[in-house]
């Protein structure tokens, strides 16, 4: 705290003025929020909060400093709830994914609207904890759709999910190989991503050597919708410095560490402040090892929420090693090693698994579930680039009400052209009920050490005890912004 008297009534103010909204609980912003107001010194951290296990996104910690007290304030577990978690806008139907977050079966009462006009509705029985798919025949004519669920006594803020009509235009996806023929190099990726039928959208697909890239421009690699690296041989500094600015600039890219990515050389494709390491296996005999998703409410894994077990089906013999502090985990293989991560780049991002895509670490080419796993990932890539029509409310453009629906983008603004419709929803993830423990939660806290002399630590311990009513009321107010799940879901 800074040691300056702060009165009292005016931390309680902005304690009432607090006010519901729809963004997603992240522990380790509010608790970081509250060691810089502590700015060094001793004091009492309270969260009020219904522990949702997924407001610490895998590996996250929060450092707050040497002494710091966190007491955790429990409202307990979220009521039974149905969540509309995904709406599929395809030529002949919609189809929308509903999850039962309750610990017994419901029958589900699902509504469809296009354009606010009531277009059909449909019954699914769930059973405990589980997922399905509810599907709306008839070619939707419109501009937007929205699919809503019956669920009066559940969290409101998840009953509704909002989609784009005529969002889903194929994109171009470029891959970059060691030679550019990816019918060669990228056999799989290639007829994955080509995967589709007029009622699912395919991407289009244009290949590069990674050599060539060395004579590109920003404004020839920017339309793509999102950049799949699969090699690294040949690739230059301009190669690497061109990729950097296409996801600084809010661009994704999808980085398979097989035996064709050099951790050295693509070290630095996501720009020079990025923490994402990649190493060669370790050394030794190679291990089967399974994949499991350590955040199975992640987009990428959005195709297999009623089915997650499927993803277990497939055998990694190989496997880089992967980390980055900036980092979320999103899979682990069965040996505890990272499989899966997502890193920030400035506006854009990545995904990187730590194997290759062209059966030879692993047979995930040869399974069901290798195109869907590549679209879906493609897809939550391409999201992040100017031309998306789907947004999280934490990730909706500037000007945009951080509120779930349908929002008109001048998109004359971001350099598209004219205005278009975007739909915004709330994070599919909040609605999942699992809740940690106490003592899980504290676990993820770490206490910094007090560098400071006996003197300074004394007259902080001073300071303290003098301000501490202000102090905790102060803490507190920080950390609503953990509690704000819990507010929405009380008040939505």
């Amino acid at each position: 705290m800074s040691g300056r008297n702060v009165p009292r009534t005016l931390a309680n103010d902005a304690i009432q003025q607090a006010s519901p909204a729809f963004g997603a609980t992240r522990y380790r912003a509010a608790l970081s929020a509250a060691s810089q107001h502590l700015a060094g010194r001793h004091g009492t951290v309270v969260v009020v909060t219904d522990l949702q296990e997924n407001g610490w996104d895998a590996g996250d910690r929060a450092s707050v400093p040497e002494g710091t007290t966190i007491q955790v304030a429990d409202v307990g577990a979220m009521p039974a709830n149905l969540a509309v978690t995904a709406v599929r806008v395809l030529a002949d139907r919609v189809v929308a994914t509903v999850h039962n977050a309750s610990s017994r079966a419901r029958d589900a009462r699902l509504h469809l609207a296009i354009d606010k006009r009531p277009a059909g509705d449909a019954t699914v029985s769930l059973g405990a904890d589980q997922s399905s798919e509810a599907t709306f025949g008839g070619a939707p004519r419109g501009t937007a759709v929205a699919v809503t669920v019956d669920d009066p006594d559940g969290i409101q803020a998840d009953n509704a999910r909002y989609a784009v009509l005529g969002g889903a235009s194929p994109s171009t996806v470029l891959v970059v190989t060691g030679s550019g023929d990816v019918n060669r190099d990228a056999f799989y990726v290639q007829h994955a991503l080509a995967a589709g039928t007029p009622a699912d959208t395919a991407f289009r697909i244009a290949g590069v050597p990674a050599a060539q890239l060395a004579s590109w421009t920003e404004d020839r690699l920017a339309p793509h919708a999102a950049v799949l690296l699969l090699s690294s041989r040949g690739l230059e500094r301009h190669g690497r410095e061109l990729l950097a600015a296409y996801a600084q600039h809010g661009g994704g890219i999808f980085i398979a560490a097989g035996p064709e990515v050099d951790g050295e050389v693509v070290g630095d494709v996501l720009g020079a402040g990025s923490t994402l390491q990649i190493a060669a296996p370790n050394p030794g005999k190679p291990a089967s090892r399974v994949l499991a998703p350590a955040d199975g409410r992640h987009p990428v894994f959005q195709a297999f929420a009623a089915n997650p077990a499927s993803l277990g089906l497939v055998t990694f013999r190989n496997a880089a090693r992967v980390a980055g502090a900036a980092c979320q985990t999103l899979a682990r293989f069965t040996t505890g090693e990272t499989a899966l991560v997502e890193c920030p780049a400035g506006e854009g991002r990545a995904i990187v698994i730590a194997s290759d895509l062209d059966n030879r670490w692993n047979d995930f080419p040869l399974h069901a579930t290798f195109v869907p796993f590549v679209h879906e990932v493609v897809r939550f890539l391409a999201s992040s680039r100017p031309h998306a029509v789907d947004y999280l409310v934490g990730d909706a453009p500037a000007g945009v009400p951080r509120v779930p629906g349908i929002a008109m983008l001048d998109a004359a603004a971001r350099g598209a052209g004219g205005v278009r419709a975007i739909a915004v929803n709330v994070d599919p993830r909040e609605s999942d009920p699992a809740r940690l423990s106490v003592d899980d939660f504290q676990s993820a806290v770490t206490r910094l050490k007090d560098t400071g002399g006996v003197e300074t630590r004394g007259e902080a311990r001073q300071q303290e005890d003098q301000q501490h009513l202000w102090q905790y009321a102060l803490a507190a107010m920080a950390v609503l912004l953990a509690a704000e799940g819990v507010l929405a879901a009380r008040t939505a």
